[in-house]
């Protein structure tokens, strides 16, 4: 697993708390993508017609369907004041997404989280590790496959315990905030 750094784990930790702090107004939703506008036109006005990220992100919260890693960034970006989101609305390019979190979170950790709430390898992050063990990621590192590979199997255990998105959602940032700034799921006790 990658180092993750005090720096990482303090975001990480601002980061989740401000998740759950807006978790009533966010439209928590699995297996969809990071943010969805719906096709909103209010979303497209908010992304249009503002150039402060930091107030599209407040207002996106509120318009916008998100997975747990598009909560992150939409928190993450109305604290730091930094993302595009027109171009990301335009592209749908989820390296953007990446590339905003990895301030708060390594890319193993946001594998874990994505693959907790999305519950699936399959999906997004998730599916470019799962079964290849010497997966080369974005960042250019090699991570260790196997310890990734077990720990995302846990996550989509940890995961499994809910079954409505937005309390899964906050079990993940509870998590988050409970272990310093990483997310750990918990093994599977052998029975």
């Amino acid at each position: 697993m990658q180092k993750i750094t005090v720096k990482q784990r303090r975001l990480a930790v601002r980061v989740a708390e401000d998740v759950l702090a807006s978790i009533d107004v966010l439209k928590v939703k699995a297996g969809f993508g990071y943010i969805r506008a719906d096709y909103s036109m209010e979303v497209t006005r908010i992304v249009h017609e503002n150039t402060d990220s930091k107030e599209q992100a407040k207002q996106l919260k509120r318009e916008c369907s998100v997975c747990a890693l598009g909560a992150c960034v939409l928190s993450l970006t109305e604290m730091r004041n930094k993302f595009d989101f027109k171009a990301f609305f335009s592209m749908a390019d989820a390296s953007m997404l990446r590339e905003r979190l990895k301030e708060a979170f390594t890319f193993d950790q946001m594998v874990l989280i994505e693959r907790a709430f999305e519950c699936d390898s399959s999906l997004g992050l998730a599916s470019s590790y799962v079964s290849l063990e010497t997966e080369v990621d974005n960042f250019g590192e090699r991570p260790e496959a196997k310890d990734v590979h077990k720990a995302s199997a846990d996550a989509e255990t940890f995961g499994r315990k809910y079954d409505d998105s937005k309390k899964r959602l906050a079990a993940i940032m509870r998590n988050i905030i409970r272990n310093n700034g990483e997310f750990i799921p918990k093994p599977q006790r052998k029975r």
